[in-house]
């Protein structure tokens, strides 16, 4: 069975402040691991598809997130102010989930197809925001997140 992931960004990958992006500590790696982990990924998120788009090129130059987010850029275009996993293209609802910060969003018949994540809030804006390939470790959530991903993806034990 196919196993696909719609990733939410603002707030769950990043943080935006003006035109500064702030990535989740260990951002790379954490998608590395959904690329190889998931079939597909798509992006599903309110921003629109240039914004989106551009945000992941600025993560991808700055050595923030891997090539592959962006060569494999795949926009989700669903209804405003829902994310409905029946518009991730290609794909059946019993083989996708969501990870997302904001439960408002999630239709309650999708809540089973929820990865939950708490909002990413950095702590040290200036130091994580420049630099090159993220040295840090995941942040605790995101790798509770991970092990939650591998559990779906039959990985972990």
């Amino acid at each position: 069975m196919a196993k696909n992931l719609a990733l939410d960004l603002e707030g769950t990958l990043w943080v935006s402040l003006g035109t500064t992006l702030y990535p989740r500590p260990g951002l790379y790696g954490f998608l590395e691991f959904v690329y190889r982990s998931f079939d597909q990924v798509g992006v599903y998120t309110l921003l629109s598809e240039v914004r989106a788009k551009g945000a992941v090129q600025v993560l991808v130059d700055q050595g923030f997130a891997p090539p592959v987010f962006l060569e494999r850029f795949l926009y989700i275009c669903g209804p405003g102010g829902v994310k409905d996993l029946n518009y991730f293209p290609d794909t059946c609802l019993e083989e996708t989930w969501i990870l997302d910060d904001s439960p408002q969003v999630i239709p309650l018949t999708q809540r089973d197809r929820w990865v939950q994540i708490a909002s990413f809030e950095p702590k040290e804006r200036c130091q994580s925001a420049f630099g090159s390939i993220d040295p840090q470790p995941l942040d605790q959530e995101l790798a509770r997140v991970q092990k939650r991903l591998a559990q779906i993806c039959g990985l972990a034990d």
